[in-house]
């Protein structure tokens, strides 16, 4: 499908062609391309399973908008950069996270891993506890404590790693010091300013039955036993109830 301006066909003829190329080629199996001039959109094409207005998952891209929603709220005067996570996420002074500032977690410097898969814990939880746990606010927090509690690979402000962890404690500490879930403050200081309606976390939770035909797949769950159709993609983050910043948190 290609929507174009007037005598701009041509111009991204061989731009269409290479998107149909990737969904051949497998690299993957949707995609939408769009060029804009200014307000104007010039070029538009969908490939594969997509169609010209699908909506997609954009995984680690959740970080900017999250590192966005915290400076918004430091303009208002809620946090600071040099602000200790203590200050704010309930840590106790022994635990490794105590010693990590607003800006490691912004820079990935803070020390934490990567990533772990916390989610095995909380499936480990709910069997031998015999309640749900998975997609609840006490799982929420069983995830977040157990972060705090991590031990760090490095101090605070020595070493540079790219952590999924790290915004998983920015996001908690921005809805405690807002007092709002992640899913709102994300609408009323960005996506609503902005006209970004098609940007949020949780997409099933507002799109009627009609809608949830503009999202696409980003794969079968084998822990969740399912497709990931307008669901997060990131295991952590499902078990946290769909929002968290991991991957695959917003669409």
């Amino acid at each position: 499908m290609v929507s174009s301006s007037a005598g701009e066909t041509g111009r991204f003829r061989k731009a269409e062609e290479l998107l149909a190329e990737g969904v051949r080629g497998k690299a993957y199996t949707a995609a939408v391309l769009l060029a804009a001039r200014g307000d104007e959109v010039v070029f538009q094409a969908a490939a594969g399973e997509a169609r010209l207005s699908s909506v997609f998952d954009v995984a680690s891209l959740t970080k900017p908008l999250v590192a966005a929603l915290f400076f918004a709220l430091h303009q208002e005067g809620k946090v600071a950069p040099e602000d200790k996570i203590s200050e704010i996420l309930l840590c106790k002074p022994s635990d490794p996270a105590a010693g990590i500032r607003f800006l490691h977690l912004l820079s990935h410097t803070s020390g934490l891993p990567a990533w772990k898969p916390f989610y095995e814990e909380i499936r480990a939880a709910e069997e031998k506890e015999g309640k749900r746990l998975w997609g609840t606010s006490e799982g929420h927090d069983r995830i977040i404590d157990a972060i705090l509690r991590l031990p760090l690979d490095a101090a605070p402000g020595t070493a540079c790693v790219y952590s999924d962890l790290g915004f998983m404690l920015l996001a908690r500490a921005m809805e405690l010091v807002s007092f709002l879930p992640l899913e709102k403050l994300l609408r009323r200081l960005l996506a609503d300013p902005l006209e970004m309606r098609d940007t949020s976390y949780l997409p099933l939770s507002g799109y009627s039955e009609c809608e949830t035909g503009r999202l696409v797949s980003t794969g079968h769950s084998d822990v969740r036993e399912r497709e990931k159709l307008g669901d997060v993609d990131d295991e952590n983050a499902a078990a946290m109830g769909g929002v968290g910043d991991p991957p695959g948190a917003a669409r």
